[in-house]
């Protein structure tokens, strides 16, 4: 077995870098250590924002990071006066070959071709502003009384200003800005005129919660007939399963199983952006306490499957999950741990399920809708960049499932304007 994960390291003594751009009246700092001294101001700010822009979170992630990433804080002032903080990370990008993407549309194979993209696996070193991990505009928080021109602009001179210091350390090929929704389009306008291109993603899926739902069985009976029959028969396919909430302790003596089944998952994705370490994992685990959600699914005693989710602000975030797909379909594990998250959110009281961005199907079944949200990426180098700009726009997503799930009578009660 592995060295067990150890908690996050202390505070190293940090080197503080401070910069503008000439087009914003905004100046910035750079920092390598979410508790380096510079970082006062952090909080106040962060604390307006989502827990993943949080000290707590970002010193979990901190102390869990593999070999060959690094994690920046930047910090915007208006004088004196800390007005921003964004956060980046240094990650790698998987993806599928381009021609794969590409069939039945000849100019755009034809241009993976000639940039030797086409047959070859995606495998590029990238500096994210957002989070890896989690759907969402996680990556930035302005004052609201910044306007968004200036705000980019001190952002995307931030970034360079990192991109710079990180190639140090070898090569980064492209800077993406995460997960920015419809509202944030001003934002988008301001990195389009810093070259920029404009990428369309799958959308994020969320459930709004209706507050009349008191518990499980209060939301099953809004559901239409065919769409009931399908939540329970998940919870009928897994009711041989144990479920218990899990605890660092718990996780240490799981390691190697929770890392093979959270592997079985992610390996599974078309694109992969990092993966986190069982140190992150556990971290978060010890620094968030019941803000951080962990179950574990076991059958004969055997873990087959975990869910963790993130408690906010009235969200209930779901995480990251792992699988045994061997006992998938007889366990009907899955649909069990989306069924979970709802439940989860219901006793918690939360206005909002967050599911995230794959299975889109699956979640829109149980009445999740889809929210469009897109990013912004930079190449390195500029002609691969000239050719991102010119397929970005063609590369738009399929149009996500849309059910109605619910009885028409509940429709009529609940008449709501589209999420996004």
């Amino acid at each position: 077995m592995p060295p067990a994960a150890s908690h996050p390291t202390p505070p190293k003594t940090c080197r503080l870098r401070c910069g503008s751009h000439g087009d914003s009246p905004l100046a910035f700092r750079i920092l390598e250590d979410i508790d380096a001294p510079g970082a006062s101001g952090w909080d106040a700010l962060a604390a307006q924002a989502s827990p993943f822009l949080q000290r707590p979170y970002l010193r979990a992630v901190q102390g869990g990071l593999p070999p060959g990433e690094a994690l920046r804080y930047a910090l915007f002032q208006e004088g004196e006066r800390v007005v921003g903080v964004a956060c980046f990370q240094r990650t790698r990008f998987q993806g599928r070959p381009l021609g794969e993407r590409f069939q039945g549309r000849p100019a755009l194979a034809f241009l993976a071709r000639s940039l030797r993209l086409a047959e070859r696996p995606l495998d590029f070193q990238v500096l994210v502003c957002g989070n890896p991990m989690v759907a969402g505009q996680h990556g930035f928080h302005f004052d609201p009384a910044i306007q968004p021109r200036p705000a980019m602009e001190a952002l995307s001179a931030a970034l360079t200003a990192v991109q710079r210091d990180l190639e140090g350390t070898g090569a980064i090929d492209g800077v993406l800005v995460k997960d920015l929704d419809a509202a944030a389009q001003p934002f988008g306008e301001t990195l389009g005129r810093h070259a920029f291109a404009e990428l369309g993603l799958e959308p994020a899926m969320v459930l709004r919660l209706d507050p009349s739902w008191d518990s499980l069985e209060t939301y099953l009976g809004c559901l239409a007939s065919k769409y009931r029959v399908k939540a329970r028969r998940a919870y009928a396919k897994s009711r041989t399963l144990a479920v218990r909430d899990l605890d660092a302790e718990d996780l240490l003596r799981l390691q190697d199983r929770w890392m093979e089944l959270f592997d079985a998952v992610h390996l599974r994705a078309g694109n992969r952006l990092g993966r986190p370490t069982f140190a992150t994992f556990l971290n978060l685990r010890r620094t968030l306490g019941p803000e951080f959600i962990v179950r574990g699914y076991f059958q004969d005693g055997v873990l087959v499957g975990f869910l963790t989710a993130f408690a906010w602000a009235g969200i209930l975030e779901a995480h990251l999950v792992g699988l045994d797909y061997a006992r998938n379909q007889e366990l009907s594990i899955y649909p069990r741990l989306l069924c979970d998250y709802l439940d989860l959110a219901i006793a918690r009281g939360c206005a909002q399920l967050r599911y995230g961005r794959t299975a889109a199907e699956i979640k829109s079944t149980l009445g999740a809708e889809p929210v469009a949200q897109v990013c912004y990426l930079r190449h390195r180098d500029c002609l691969p960049n000239h050719a991102a700009r010119l397929i970005a726009p063609r590369l738009r997503p399929e149009p996500a499932p849309l059910r109605r799930p619910f009885t028409q009578g509940w429709y009529d009660l609940h008449p709501q304007p589209a999420l996004g």
